[in-house]
């Protein structure tokens, strides 16, 4: 392609390195894995995932 550039290259690189890292983790029955979402909000988003989880736990065991 003659108009590829190097970050194009690399963005490509990135992403199959990607999809063989899912896949491995896919095909292995011994391997768990948590995904975590990495934007700008994530780990705000997460911290209040875990907190709703743990009123909820609270919630059952008081009833």
């Amino acid at each position: 392609m003659p108009r590829t550039t190097a970050k194009d290259v690399m963005d490509m690189v990135l992403v199959t390195q990607y999809f063989d890292a899912m896949k491995e983790i896919g095909i292995s029955s011994k391997s768990s894995a948590i995904f975590v979402l990495h934007g700008p909000r994530a780990v705000k988003d997460f911290a209040w995932l875990i907190f709703e989880g743990l009123l909820q736990t609270e919630s059952v065991v008081h009833k």
